[in-house]
């Protein structure tokens, strides 16, 4: 995640002209966010039990095509608003997610 949040936080901070640079920060966000799905299923797997598994698993997935939707969404409405560096640095706000890992324990006990 934090990956995400620098390659998506540096993709803002684009200098005019600088489309190659855009390209590859965009490129890196893509990664992280491959890595992030590859990482996140299993995580989510490991802490629930057997049974509720498949669904949470399933929810898990499914909120990569919600974060495209929403993001569509913002763009409609936000972008005369913010601007594209705007709506790039509201990629940025899952860092605070990362305070999160501070309570979640290393392994469960079920």
């Amino acid at each position: 995640m934090l990956m995400l949040v620098i390659f998506t936080g540096l993709s803002a901070l684009t200098p005019a002209n600088g489309w190659v640079f855009f390209s590859i920060m965009r490129i890196c966000v893509g990664i992280a966010v491959g890595g992030l799905n590859v990482t996140s299923v299993p995580y989510v797997q490991e802490f629930l039990p057997s049974k509720n598994r498949g669904l949470f698993t399933g929810l898990t997935s499914a909120f990569i095509p919600l974060g495209l939707f929403l993001g569509s969404l913002a763009t409609l409405y936000l972008a005369d608003l913010l601007g594209w560096r705007g709506l790039l640095m509201m990629g940025c706000i899952p860092v605070v997610l990362l305070a999160w890992t501070k309570f979640i324990p290393e392994s469960p006990d079920i």
